[in-house]
């Protein structure tokens, strides 16, 4: 076993179902039951479910409780969710391994479709589908998040060739190949993660790519996602790390750039919308030192030398 990488007290596993779903939870009180019965109502049997509370200060525990013995209930001081993550693998015994987030939900035969895909490709190491993102309520926003994006983005060579990044909740891995990639990188504390993951499973297995939506990616307020201080720390922790990852290929570095360009004109972009004009233009203009041709951070610059806001949005854009 991989050492270093936040691995708490193991528990004996009595019996080796083919999957591992593991949900790393801390303060959902309000959304973790529902994401417990998505799991139990899946169409495919042949798992077990790990639940991980990173020392939740709020009554999550006490929401977990009566599922009593239909699933794993494990506790650690509050230590971020890589470590949350890698103790559910550590007490895990499953061939594949399923990682969904404490808010989000997944359809029926989500489990079903993705077992048969890895199943039926041995060269694959990771399949992941489409997401329906919903709000707090539970209301549909959009149905095939991905495939609507990817109307809007021109497709770019990404750290994982011409696929979209996965999102874990959406995704399937091969026990294996999660191992030989050493687990989460337990320097993120929350987000983030997931992209250094992804692209250190790459360059070991195949990625496939499923079109239907399998799983629902819950947008709220209280997501990193949303948190722009802690997106920014977690963006460029993992972009650095990708950095030093392609250290002996320089085309891959090359790309990065643009991306360090488009997280630097994201914050700008935040920083005027809260008022911030000086510091939004420092950012903006710091984006363009890494990427001249990312021709979105012009209108915002000149709408940051204006002093005109942008619109406050929430959503789960990139």
């Amino acid at each position: 076993m991989p050492q270093g990488y936040g691995f708490g007290p193991v528990i004996q596993v009595l019996s080796m179902p083919k999957v591992s779903v593991i949900i790393p939870v801390f303060n959902r009180q309000r959304f973790i039951g529902e994401t417990i019965d998505s799991v139990l109502g899946q169409t495919y049997r042949d798992f077990e479910l790990i639940v991980v509370d990173d020392g939740s200060t709020d009554d999550t525990a006490e929401r977990i409780k009566p599922f009593g013995d239909k699933l794993i209930y494990l506790y650690q001081p509050n230590s971020g969710q890589a470590r949350a993550r890698n103790l559910g693998y550590a007490n895990s015994g499953g061939e594949y391994l399923a990682f969904l987030d404490s808010d989000d939900r997944w359809y029926p035969e989500m489990l079903e479709t993705e077992v048969q895909a890895l199943d039926q490709n041995p060269q694959v190491g990771v399949v992941y589908s489409d997401v329906d993102t919903i709000d707090e309520e539970g209301k549909l926003i959009q149905r095939q998040f991905f495939a609507h994006r990817a109307q809007r983005k021109k497709p770019i060579d990404s750290i994982i060739g011409y696929h979209w990044i996965p999102y874990s909740s959406a995704s399937l891995k091969r026990r294996s190949i999660f191992e030989k990639a050493g687990c989460y990188d337990v320097d993120f504390y929350q987000g983030g993660e997931d992209l250094v993951l992804w692209a250190k499973m790459y360059r070991l297995a195949g990625f496939l790519r499923l079109p239907e939506s399998l799983a629902q990616r819950r947008v709220h307020r209280h997501q990193v996602s949303q948190i722009s201080e802690r997106r920014l720390e977690a963006d460029l922790m993992a972009f650095n790390k990708l950095w030093l990852l392609f250290a002996d290929e320089p085309d891959r570095q090359t790309d990065l750039l643009a991306t360090y360009a488009r997280i630097w004109s994201r914050q700008g972009q935040r920083l005027v919308r809260e008022g911030d004009f000086q510091g939004g233009r420092k950012c903006l203009h710091r984006s363009f030192r890494y990427y001249p041709f990312y021709f979105r951070n012009y209108v915002r610059l000149i709408r940051a030398h204006f002093k005109f806001s942008f619109p406050t949005k929430m959503g789960p854009k990139a």
